[in-house]
Parts: structure tokens; sequence; C-alpha cells
């Protein structure tokens, strides 16, 4: 169990897709961090959402690669607070034991290459989550780790584990995705029922 906790605070930069007459436009909406504010209990029902797609409760922290790092951060969780009127990231992580200052800024690089890794536009969200449904359709039950390193090494991309969990996301809303824990881990697996059923549909 962790021994120690600490706080990363960093600036969000927040864009909404307003919804058009056929669903959403493409014309981003970027958000103040002091109008961010009214947003933060949706903010943080999504983000306990994502969660749910975590192998463990260690949260990102299974996925630092450094294995000294890796022994000394138990858990690692992204959330936002309030800060002078202002809604700010922060990630919590928890410590076995204290780190060294090259630890520090490992960790440091961590945080900033999932947060980073999450600024993706949304014509570029579809073309993911195809390669994300294409993937399970072709290997089923697989763990969030497995899943990325797929990604990552048959399709080039450039994805941390935090946006994989906002696509799964998006794809448990519809449907097309599920996740069950299987002995250790939580494994994911694609639900191609309502495919079917709107296909049916349109040829019907």
């Amino acid at each position: 169990m962790a021994n120690e906790t600490i706080h990363i605070f960093f600036p969000l930069k927040i864009i909404t897709y307003p919804k058009g007459e056929y669903g959403l436009d493409d014309n981003l909406v970027e958000i103040s961090p002091a109008e961010a504010v009214n947003y933060e209990d949706a903010i943080l029902a999504d983000i306990a959402k994502e969660s749910r797609f975590f192998e463990n409760d260690r949260g990102l922290a299974e996925y630092i690669h450094d294995e000294a790092l890796n022994k000394k951060v138990y858990s690692l969780y992204p959330s936002v607070e309030i800060v002078d009127g202002e809604l700010w990231g922060v990630m919590t992580a928890g410590l076995r034991e204290p780190l060294s200052g090259e630890e520090t800024a490992g960790l440091l690089d961590f945080v900033i290459l999932n947060v980073c890794g999450t600024k993706t536009l949304y014509s570029k969200h579809l073309a993911t989550r195809r390669l994300i449904l294409d993937e399970l359709s072709e290997r089923n039950e697989q763990a969030l780790y497995e899943l990325m390193v797929r990604l990552i090494t048959k399709h080039d991309l450039k994805i941390s584990i935090q946006a994989i969990a906002k696509h799964l996301s998006a794809l448990d809303d519809a449907g097309l995705v599920k996740s069950e824990r299987k002995g250790k881990y939580r494994v994911l697996m694609f639900n191609n029922e309502p495919l079917k059923n709107l296909l049916k549909g349109w040829i019907e």
C-alpha cells in the first residue's frame, strides 16, 4: 500500500464539440479554465467512468515502464480540482517510498506524456476507435495494456493509456465494447450486436 501521496497539478485545455443537426460539429469551442469550473462534476464523472478500464487498483502506475519507478509508485490516478477559481488537472500518486530527484523527473515525464497524449481532434477519434474495434474483432478479450501495444506496434499510433480509456468509454456508451474481470486482469470484448441490428434496419 502507499505510504506517501503527492499531487501533480497541470493546466487544462478543454475543448467541446457542439452538437449540430447531424451530430457533432467540426467547429471546436475552447473553454477557459474559469468557465470549466461549471463542468467539474461532469468531468469527474467521466474520469471515474474511464477508470473502470484500468486493469487493477494501481491506475496509470501499472504502465510506468521504468522498473525502479514502477516499484515505488503504487498508484497514479487523474482528477481535476478548483484552484483560485480555475479548474486544473491533477495526478495523484501513491508512493511506497520517497522518490529521488531523477525519479521525480521521470514521473513528471510520464504524466506529461499521458496528459498530452489525449489532445487529438475529433476526426482522429473516429479513426482510432475504428482501429480499436478492428483489433478487438481480430483478437477478443484483450487487456488494456495489450490493446495499447497492438495499436502502437501495428498502426504506429502515438497514444497513451488514458487516451485509449477515453475511446473505450465512448465505445462502451455505444454498446460496442464490454469489459469483464477475468482472474487478475480486466479484459475488453467487442460486441457487434448493435452493428447487426443497425444493418438489419437498413436492409429491411
